[in-house]
């Protein structure tokens, strides 16, 4: 077979950048595959967990727990914060990271960090990104069509 080299390229705190270099007679062929580092909010209010709908893209329609990437210097737990301010117009307390879990996509791979967050009572709840949200019982979140990359997630603990 061919020699292959597996090394770790440049990063950043958000971005892991993972080189296959495979040799052969024509030269070094690369394979780049993107880890990006994300949070998922897990929001707990009145024995209901968050869930939003995704409103465009490949998987447009697919319910997940709501976040987004984690800044260069930034926990998740203050990324859940800044990202549910952002897209929900909302604010929570998120505390720790309860589960971590990696998720393959083509031509790029999560790293996600589910934080354990309550909602901040008061708040007003305004989707800003043509999202829908709703609050449900944990017995009720595995009958929506979950986001792939959250199953794993979903299927330990509800």
């Amino acid at each position: 077979g061919l020699p292959i080299r597996v090394g770790e390229g440049e990063h950043d705190d958000r971005f892991r950048i993972a080189v296959l270099r495979v040799e052969h007679g024509l030269g070094p062929v690369l394979r780049v595959a993107v880890r990006i580092q994300v949070a998922a909010a897990v929001i707990r209010h009145s024995g209901s967990i968050l869930i939003s709908s995704r409103a465009e893209g490949e998987f447009r329609g697919y319910w997940e727990f709501p976040g987004g990437k984690i800044h260069p210097g930034e926990s998740p737990a203050e990324c859940t914060e800044r990202e549910i301010l952002e897209e929900l117009d909302t604010r929570i307390i998120a505390l720790d990271t309860i589960f971590r879990a990696s998720y393959d996509y083509t031509g790029k791979s999560v790293e996600i960090f589910f934080v354990r967050a309550f909602w901040v009572e008061g708040s007003v709840l305004n989707p800003l990104d043509g999202q829908q949200v709703e609050w449900l019982k944990p017995g009720e979140i595995r009958a929506k069509k979950i986001l792939p990359a959250d199953m794993e997630f979903v299927g330990l603990f509800f």
